[in-house]
């Protein structure tokens, strides 16, 4: 017994060895060429791959890649679909070993990703996604197909990725048939640990450009984010939007706009709900200006399409010469109930104050999408 443990040992300190080893004897950079003709062949598309590629697989499966460039398909007009400076994924060899995928943080470096679409209304990546008229397998095949995948292929116990960094990437959609234009610029993502069912922390920044119209706004997130598809959760808890616009097509040359709150949705339920809301605008054009601020609690029933807003308050000051006096104040508490399958609405407790205005009570409406509704 003694000696089979000994060899047991033995076997496994020769592959791991082995494993430490493999990176000095083999060098992926060798294979560049033959990576490079396999997705030509496989989609059309020519792969540069202009740096060094990194490979180790103890105690990291990991792979570190780039510069490298995927090519346009013919008859766009960007040169690159793809492009990114640098990439790396490590993957924990040993938790493998235990069906538990244990993944580093992956990092995206200088991502570029043209998107487009012609005049006939075809993307630039209809040939990677494939025909629609690709023959479909039967049901029959179906079934087997599924059975066979489940049988053969072990479910991973548990799966644990320290985090995603996208650092200044780069997204662009031109749109020849509508002449749209859109860039979104500068784009960096990071995120805590990713857990199924878990919360994490996300934080996004990046600026996005139009030319039709034509507008720019800087934005960012902040939040905690949990995503349970088994049992269809979701969540954003302490949320903090912020957007800086600007534009001459748009309603106001200047805004500023921020969102904060905590947004749960059950799938299941069909329930959505926003925790205390806090909308706030200051937004300009010309000589005009308006100082916004919402708050409440809003609950919705998606299936029933019934919503409901709670302790709403809203304070805003207009600023206009057109006005009296230049500007006017408006002061608005209520509870908001609506019911779009039965086409009312009822506005209770409401207090309204506008300049020397004052209007207070409960506003009962009915039959909301017919030419006549009831007040």
């Amino acid at each position: 017994m003694r000696i089979l443990f000994k060899l047991i040992i033995l076997v496994v300190i020769i592959v791991i060895a082995g494993l430490i080893a493999l990176p000095f004897i083999v060098d992926p950079n060798d294979y560049k060429q033959e990576i490079s003709d396999q997705v030509e062949k496989a989609t059309g598309r020519i792969l540069t791959l202009d740096g060094d590629i990194g490979l180790s697989v103890f105690p990291w499966i990991a792979l570190e890649m780039g510069p490298l460039s995927l090519s346009n398909a013919k008859g766009f007009k960007a040169e690159h679909f793809a492009k990114v400076e640098a990439a790396e994924i490590r993957i924990k060899l040993m938790p493998l070993l235990q069906k538990q995928l244990e993944m580093d943080t992956v990092i995206l470096d200088g991502l570029v990703l043209n998107l487009e679409k012609n005049k006939d209304g075809k993307t630039n990546w209809d040939d990677l996604a494939g025909s629609d008229t690709t023959e479909q397998p039967s049901k029959e095949a179906e079934v087997e197909i599924e059975s066979s995948d489940t049988s053969s292929t072990p479910a991973l116990a548990a799966i644990s990725i320290a985090g995603v960094k996208l650092t200044n990437a780069n997204i662009l959609w031109t749109d020849a048939s509508t002449s749209e234009n859109y860039s979104l610029e500068n784009l960096n993502l990071s995120t805590d640990p990713l857990v199924p069912g878990e919360p994490t922390a996300v934080e996004i920044d990046f600026d996005i450009n139009s030319l039709k119209p034509q507008a720019k706004a800087h934005i960012t997130l902040n939040t905690k984010v949990m995503v349970d598809i088994e049992n269809q959760q979701y969540a954003l808890t302490g949320l903090e939007f912020t957007t800086q616009a600007e534009g001459k097509e748009l309603p106001f040359s200047k805004a500023d706009i921020s969102l904060n709150g905590d947004i749960n949705a059950d799938m299941v339920k069909q329930l959505v709900s926003i925790d205390g809301m806090l909308l706030t605008m200051i937004a300009e054009k010309d000589q005009q200006k308006i100082d916004a601020k919402l708050t409440a609690n809003i609950s919705s029933n998606i299936a029933n399409q019934q919503t409901t807003l709670k302790a709403v308050n809203l304070t805003a000051e207009i600023n206009d010469p057109a006005l009296p006096g230049g500007k006017a104040e408006l002061n608005l508490t209520a509870d908001i109930s609506a019911d779009m399958q039965q086409q009312t609405l009822t506005l209770s407790a409401l207090v309204l104050e506008l300049q020397d205005l004052l209007i207070n009570g409960d506003i009962n409406a009915s039959k909301l999408l017919s030419d006549n509704p009831n007040f």
